[in-house]
């Protein structure tokens, strides 16, 4: 289990997009702020998740606006490839930091891209970075530490924790390795790119997938 045993007050949902997860995490917060970018994913959301009492929706674009507040956990599913370049994912992985309480964590959840490894297996997509170099740039911010990252060949989920006022100390990460994901996604035919091999790109099907994962551990 990734996400604290620990009731959470105060949550933030980075893309929810059309709120899938939404109702996964609800029910584990007092209270859950699940935005994204795009009015129409937030309208359908919103209709997923009526009867969800401790739920809100925000229209939020994270490279851009700030933060509606402080939390003890915020979700990142997938976004951060989006951010543009590197220099706008340090920004936005600052910004992250700034908005946990003290003790608060951060969990999040991204493919594994060739552009961060050519070496190893990953995804082909027309992106900057992926999960590996995003989980580098969050582990170079001061206030952040890695506390768990459970890796697979084409998917790396990070738990940081924003460090308490007295907790000098870093402590070693747990690396967790799971090896099973690459035969039945190569058979989905989800733009699986080994080395000396590569197929066509399908995001949907690996977001489906990932999200699927991403309950399991809670």
């Amino acid at each position: 289990m990734l996400i604290p045993s620990a009731r959470i007050s105060r949550a933030l949902e980075l893309g929810c997009a059309e709120g899938h997860f939404t109702p996964q995490l609800a029910p584990r917060v007092d209270r859950l702020i699940a935005t994204d970018i795009s009015h129409i994913a937030l309208g359908r959301a919103a209709k997923r998740c009526v009867g969800l009492k401790n739920v809100c929706f925000l229209h939020f674009d994270l490279a851009n606006d700030p933060f509606p507040g402080q939390f003890d956990l915020i979700v990142c599913s997938e976004v951060l490839y989006f951010m543009g370049g590197k220099d706008q994912l340090r920004a936005v992985a600052q910004k992250d930091s700034n908005s946990l309480e003290p003790g608060g964590c951060l969990l999040m959840a991204h493919a594994s891209l060739v552009v961060d490894d050519p070496g190893s297996a990953g995804f082909d997509w027309d992106l900057p970075f992926g999960a590996k170099f995003i989980g580098e740039t969050m582990a170079h911010i001061r206030n952040l530490q890695l506390l768990k990252e459970l890796r697979t060949p084409l998917y790396r989920i990070h738990l940081f924790q924003r460090r308490g006022w007295f907790s000098m100390r870093r402590k070693n990460p747990e690396i967790i390795e799971l090896a099973q994901q690459l035969h039945y996604l190569r058979e989905a035919g989800t733009g699986l790119r080994l080395p000396l091999r590569s197929q066509r790109s399908c995001h949907s099907a690996l977001d489906r997938r990932l999200r699927l994962h991403f309950w399991v551990i809670l």
